[in-house]
């Protein structure tokens, strides 16, 4: 499969706590962390002895509606709140610049 692997070992380790994850980068407990939450882009950034790779996924949030409950009942209605949301606005407030708001 190529050239001979540079390491000897490799330890993969589960770090359910975004913020610990990020610590263990920033301590150096740890080469790689994935994933990175919005919310420590920034942090990562600022450190100038971490860099940040930034990748395409295919992932989606979603917000749907019980439609069978007034008044989402109304095709009207959601298309309504859907022309209401600035979803760039979303996109850049809650998710800070990451991914792409929908067209």
């Amino acid at each position: 499969w190529g050239a001979k692997a540079k390491y000897k070992t490799l330890e993969v380790r589960s770090i359910p706590e975004p913020t610990n994850r990020t610590i263990e980068l920033e301590t150096g407990a740890v080469d790689i962390a994935y994933p990175i939450i919005t919310n420590e882009i920034k942090r990562i950034e600022e450190n100038k002895n971490l860099v940040l790779l930034r990748r395409p996924q295919t992932s989606i949030t979603y917000m749907g509606f019980n439609c069978t409950k007034k008044p989402f009942d109304d095709v009207r209605v959601r298309r309504a709140i859907y022309a209401a949301l600035d979803t760039v606005g979303i996109q850049k407030a809650v998710w800070r610049g990451v991914g792409k708001a929908p067209s």
